[in-house]
């Protein structure tokens, strides 16, 4: 069983309101157009930021593998960063938190390589299995801003809480 989850700080799903120009749409003179973001990856995107970027976490159960992809402001391009990995720690249930790093990855396609690419990968046998697990992400820098501990919840029903 597959499913996605994301990481970090609001949901991108809220809408933008303001007041600035979004590729084809526009939110100035009080027009508040709700859109949402897609998951590109058919993860769940979180907003880093005040509407700064998104990261889309897929979590996979079956191996326990995470993948994380960085997104601009509207989940439309890759974010590449310049990190050769994403470092969490990762919590199951009230267990003792435990590393996970998750490695840049290599796309002959994209012509992303390690410290500049916008997806990271890896994986651990304790989430083999898991439905539900806390994560925080202990730095990320997206188009040279860094972000601090940011935490997110995950649940198998897609219903997740973030947290600043």
């Amino acid at each position: 069983m597959r499913f996605g989850m994301v990481v970090i700080i609001t949901m991108a799903m809220a809408g933008c309101d303001d007041g600035h120009q979004h590729n084809g749409h526009d939110h100035s003179d009080n027009k508040k157009e709700e859109h949402v973001h897609t998951a590109p990856h058919d993860g769940v995107l979180v907003e880093i930021g005040d509407h700064y970027a998104n990261v889309e976490l897929v979590f996979d159960e079956d191996t326990g593998t995470l993948t994380l992809y960085a997104l601009g402001s509207h989940a439309e391009q890759p974010a590449r960063l310049a990190q050769e990995s994403v470092d969490l720690s990762v919590r199951v249930g009230d267990g003792e938190p435990f590393e996970l790093s998750l490695a840049a990855q290599e796309s002959p396609i994209s012509g992303e390589k390690v410290g500049d690419t916008s997806k990271f990968q890896g994986n651990s046998d304790q989430l083999k299995g898991v439905h539900s697990f806390h994560i925080t992400v202990k730095t990320i820098t997206i188009k040279g801003q860094k972000f601090d501990d940011v935490k997110h919840a995950f649940t198998a029903d897609h219903h997740h809480e973030a947290h600043k």
